[in-house]
Formats: C-alpha cells, sequence, structure tokens
C-alpha cells in the first residue's frame, strides 16, 4: 500500500509526500529491503527532501510535434535543447530515472544550483557518484516547452568517456520523455502525438513502475519484465535471465569477459553471448543479434527485472512507438 502511494506521488511530481511515504516505508519496512537497496532507497529520500519546496514539472506543446533528432558516434538519440540563450544536444534517454546536466553546463544554461546535500546515484554498472540538484525553470526542446524540470548535476569529468573521445553534455530522461506522451522514432526526427486511434485497443506491453519504463517480452512462451532503455547502446540481460536461462542457452554460446560503461567510471564482468535469439513482443517476433547475458549481475533497479533492452533492437525497425499514454512499445518496418 506505501509503495503504490510513493509510485503514484513520484509519477505525478508531488515531491512533498514522495518524501513523506518514502520516510514512512524506510521507517517501517526496512526488514524490506536488502543492505543495497536500503542504501539506494536513503539516497531517493534525499532527492525528494531536496524538492520539497519546488513546483510540480510542467510541459507545454501543441498536439502534435514534430523535433529533430541525430545519432551520436555512440549510436545514441540526440535532441538540441536551449535556455539562457545556450543552444547544445542532449541524450535522449528513457532509462534515465532523471534528467542530468554537467555542472559547467547547469551554471552556462543558469539552471537554480541547489547546495550539496550528500545525494549519491548510481549508473549502470552500479558505480555510485555525487550529485547536486538543479532546476531548469525553462527547457526548450524543439516546440515542446518543460517547465521545473529537476536535474541531476555531475562533475564534468563523469560525462566523458573512452580518454574523451565521447562526452555527454547532458540526459533528457524519463521524466520528460513520460510526460510526452507518445513519441515515434524515425530515422531523422521524433514525432510526438496523442494515441492514434488505431493503436487504442493494442496490446498494453508497456508499463511504469515509479521513474522507470518496463516493457514485457516473451521467451520460450514465458512473458518477463525488462527495463526499457532509449539510452543503452545494446541490450544486456541480467543475472535474472542467466539463471533461469544459462543452462540452456551456453550450449550454443561462449563466456566472455565484458566492460560495461556509465556516469563515473567503468566495470568488467562475465557474460554469455550467444547469437541470433528470438523473443517475442506480443505475437511479433523479435530477433537479438546478440544476446548479452550478464552471469554476475542483477539489474541496476531490482532482481526483478530479467535485463536491459536497448539500441541494438530499436535501430532495426524505421519506426519505433512508445506510447506512455497508452501503454504500448510498437516496431514498424
Amino acid at each position: 500500500y506505501w509503495t503504490v502511494r510513493n509510485d503514484n506521488y513520484v509519477k505525478s511530481f508531488d515531491y512533498k509526500n514522495a518524501y513523506a511515504t518514502q520516510v514512512r516505508l524506510l521507517k517501517d519496512f526496512k526488514h524490506r529491503y536488502d543492505k543495497e537497496q536500503y542504501i539506494g532507497e536513503q539516497h531517493a529520500l534525499n532527492i525528494w527532501k531536496s524538492l520539497i519546496d519546488q513546483k510540480p514539472q510542467t510541459m507545454s506543446r501543441t498536439s502534435k510535434v514534430t523535433i529533430p533528432m541525430k545519432r551520436d558516434i555512440a549510436g545514441l538519440i540526440n535532441l538540441r535543447v536551449s535556455n539562457n540563450d545556450t543552444d547544445t544536444s542532449f541524450v535522449f534517454d528513457t532509462g534515465a530515472g532523471m534528467s542530468s546536466i554537467t555542472e559547467s553546463l547547469a551554471k552556462k544554461m543558469n539552471f537554480k544550483i541547489m547546495p550539496d546535500t550528500g545525494i549519491k546515484v548510481s549508473g549502470f554498472s552500479n558505480i555510485y557518484n555525487p550529485v547536486r540538484i538543479a532546476i531548469a525553470e525553462e527547457l526548450k526542446i524543439g516546440d515542446i516547452v518543460v517547465h521545473n524540470e529537476p536535474f541531476l548535476v555531475f562533475p564534468d569529468e563523469t560525462f566523458s568517456f573512452a580518454g574523451g573521445a565521447y562526452k555527454i553534455n547532458g540526459i533528457i530522461g524519463f521524466p520528460i520523455a513520460k510526460e510526452m506522451g507518445t513519441i515515434t522514432i524515425t530515422a531523422d526526427h521524433l514525432e510526438i502525438d496523442d494515441v492514434p486511434e488505431t493503436d487504442s485497443q493494442r496490446e498494453k506491453n508497456l508499463f511504469i513502475e515509479l521513474l522507470r519504463p518496463v516493457v514485457f517480452l516473451k521467451f520460450k512462451g514465458k512473458t518477463m519484465p525488462y527495463n526499457f532503455d532509449t539510452g543503452a547502446g545494446a541490450t544486456q540481460f541480467s543475472k535474472a535471465f542467466y539463471d533461469a536461462y544459462g543452462k540452456e542457452l551456453e550450449k550454443n554460446g561462449k563466456y566472455e569477459t565484458r566492460t560495461d560503461a556509465s556516469a563515473g567510471g567503468s566495470r568488467q564482468h562475465q557474460s554469455l553471448i550467444v547469437k541470433n535469439v528470438k523473443f517475442h513482443l506480443g505475437e511479433q517476433e523479435i530477433n537479438f543479434p546478440e544476446l548479452d547475458v550478464d552471469i554476475e549481475n542483477y539489474h541496476v533497479s531490482g532482481k526483478e527485472l530479467f535485463g536491459n533492452i536497448g539500441q541494438d533492437l530499436l535501430k532495426q525497425y524505421k519506426r519505433v512507438t512508445i506510447s506512455f499514454k497508452g501503454n504500448y512499445l510498437k516496431l514498424e518496418n
């Protein structure tokens, strides 16, 4: 009951009640969290506490908007954003629970940066980074205007990868993506619209938990939940998936040492690699050219998720529709 209440307050940007219910959860149900989960929940508590006096995020847009996009050298979707006479590009990342920005750019764009309260957040590689909270009172993304958007402010060096060869300015995260409603990704633009009438009765396969999109895929007749992450260049399945199917998959696969990189650093782990594995999205057959199964680590968001679905799947299709309003993912050639 208290988890559902907290979930609703987080989704609706009611920071005061998100904080109050988080306090209740950590006080009365501490025994329901393992050590790692409890630490993560304490940092979430500090985020909501820092936002108690802030206005909720809002968005202004017409019923249908087209936003130009480009892919960067990592294959990730980049959108132009502007604020305070500054125009730059941010990664569009549904897997980011909050939008993020480098410290130097937050200052340049005149974000309201709050005092350091010791907040730390972990990226996909489960490395905790110290962050501050900032508020963008107005941010333009094409013809969309977002008001009062909270950002995680990272030290500049944590958004630099491969020895500086690849840098990220900032990330448009899930809270903005969710409010866009229905998003169709094409080769060179995003189409933001309401749910098309032809899709109103589509099977529901995409859901929201807190600030996280979860897509349901079927494998060997069983439907299971996966994190849906447009900010991941490649899909990675978790130890939960390995525990369920590893013995069967290793007959056609091989073990390799792989490296994951996210904000603040990288980690090495053992993976089971299997080529060309079929899944189903509803009744639609989909293919992962390479199945990368982490045999050591569960997903950073919890053991209940069986992996992280990334751009290697999405780039196979001419049109990808993500509807947070209609609760579906649609892939079209």
